[in-house]
């Protein structure tokens, strides 16, 4: 069964950002994990969620408390 994938522009639109910041983001270990096919940087959409799903914070405070504990 395939996976559902999505490209790196695709990836960079999502989050409202120019491809260049996708990059940029990457390289600095910023984005989900991706998988590189030839020369194409493809995102696992379940990579994608769980990504997000850890970057979840009710408040400030929350968001700070997970960062100190890491």
């Amino acid at each position: 069964m395939l996976e559902a994938v999505i490209t790196n522009r695709e990836l960079a639109a999502r989050y409202g950002w120019r491809p260049q910041t996708e990059r940029a983001n990457r390289i600095k270990g910023q984005t989900p994990p991706y998988l590189k096919v030839g020369n194409r940087i493809l995102y696992r959409v379940a990579d994608i969620l769980e990504w997000e799903s850890a970057r979840h914070f009710t408040s400030t405070a929350d968001e700070r408390v997970r960062r100190a504990s890491a």
